[in-house]
């Protein structure tokens, strides 16, 4: 059992107690300062004591008297041995012990608490206060013969699942035979999640995330004996969302250049975090807000697959089906509008060639003309003319060739002409 009296023998203690109040903030000055802490903190009644241990910082070269107040629930001189309201630190000591030694009691009580408060001189002042000015003891009463109370959880049943957003009402019921509850602490798995202190004795535990979860309840009485209660297993499951894909829809055709709308429609429980947009298996976009949309460009000639992905607040994501379409290409359209079919012109003759070409989808790149495999011209923008000169004698076949933007080739019908002798 502890006693009143110095520890300065202790000296590994000693340097850690000061260690411990340099970090409260005690600095020197013209006085030196003083505090208290309570390093035993429990007075276990009949079996070990407490204590308060008040420091100063400075003035260590002589005496130094420190007054104190003593509250609490406990009464001073019958819970525990008197503490007079004054003591000493002695010349050469920094620190100095106040025990709190419990009185056995022949009936049982709830824990009580020795409350030690720092006082100074109004006048003549020896010492200054420092932050920690006031510290707690609790004499706890050793229940040898406490019977423990009993808990159990009577709301979920074992194995109920949840879905997200997961809102879970637990409810227990708990007594005690010699005695009376204080409070009831429910746990999922390790975490505390709540705590009733009156019957009955519920919680609504809110914003559970999925999984697999072991709900608990711990039953406290007066004396602070508890029991801890059967494991209730419970799941709570995300569904995943659902998704569509709005546009395009499948087998759509579509024409070079062509500007790509997508849209798709999300919901889910938890909410949408985000939907994705994948062409041909690439990420082309996400969109976290409604409407879930964007415009696809540059969309290359061919066939493509298009499909939504929803994200929902839990992270679990669900596909839309896939929509198939083709990006074709409208061919250019050309013909050669001068000379006509059948002309013959005289020798040494400059021949003009003229021709039409339009693209329905984008634009014409250039149009040549030809004889043969021979190039007699090309012509990059209209009107699509060039002269012909030093064609020999002879007959010629000629034809024109369009090219659009997107690298189509259509050639027109050809035109007969005839160079005399």
């Amino acid at each position: 059992m502890k006693t009143t009296g110095l520890r300065g023998f202790f000296c590994l203690r000693l340097v850690a107690i000061l260690a411990s109040l340099m970090a409260f903030g005690l600095n020197a000055g013209p006085l030196p300062l003083v505090e208290v802490t309570s390093p035993d903190p429990y007075a276990l009644e009949g079996a070990s004591s407490g204590a308060f241990t008040i420091v100063r910082d400075s003035g260590t070269t002589a005496n130094l008297d420190v007054n104190f107040q003593i509250k609490g629930t406990a009464v001073n001189g019958v819970d525990y041995l008197e503490i007079t309201n004054v003591v000493t630190i002695p010349a050469g000591f920094s620190a100095v012990d106040i025990v709190v030694t419990p009185i056995a009691q022949l009936v049982n009580h709830s824990t009580k608490t020795v409350v030690l408060t720092l006082l100074t001189l109004e006048t003549n002042a020896t010492y200054a206060l420092g932050s920690h000015r006031s510290a707690t003891v609790k004499i706890v009463d050793e229940v040898f013969n406490n019977v423990a109370p009993s808990v159990k959880i009577t709301s979920p049943t074992n194995n109920t699942i949840f879905s997200v957003p997961g809102e879970v009402s637990i409810a227990a019921e708990a007594s005690d035979s010699d005695g009376t509850i204080r409070k009831v602490t429910f746990y999922a798995n390790d975490k505390v999640i709540g705590t009733a202190t009156n019957s009955p004795y519920t919680l609504l535990w809110s914003g559970v995330h999925p999984g697999k979860y072991a709900i608990f309840a711990r039953a406290m009485d007066e004396f602070e004996k508890s029991t801890l209660s059967a494991a209730v297993h419970i799941a709570v499951t995300n569904p995943p969302p659902t998704v569509s894909l709005l546009s395009p829809t499948n087998s759509s055709v579509f024409g070079v250049y062509a500007k790509v709308a997508i849209e798709a429609a999300a919901t889910d429980t938890d909410g949408i975090s985000k939907v994705s947009f994948f062409v041909d298996g690439r990420l082309l976009g996400s969109r976290t807000n409604p409407p879930y949309s964007l415009v696809w460009t540059n969309v290359a000639l061919g066939h493509h697959t298009v499909v939504a992905q929803a994200t929902d607040a839990y992270g679990q994501s669900a596909l839309s089906a896939t929509a198939k379409i083709s990006v074709n290409n409208v061919l250019p359209v050309v013909s050669i509008t001068s000379p006509t079919s059948g002309k013959i012109f005289p020798a040494n003759t400059a021949v003009v060639l003229e021709a039409q070409a339009s693209d329905a989808d984008g634009g014409i790149k250039q149009v040549s003309f030809f004889t043969g495999d021979r190039n007699l011209g090309t012509v990059t923008s209209a009107p699509y003319s060039v002269l012909v000169t030093g064609l020999k004698a002879g007959p010629y076949s000629i034809i024109a060739k369009a090219t659009d933007t997107a690298g189509q080739t259509v050639a027109s019908k050809p035109v007969k002409i005839t160079i005399s002798r």
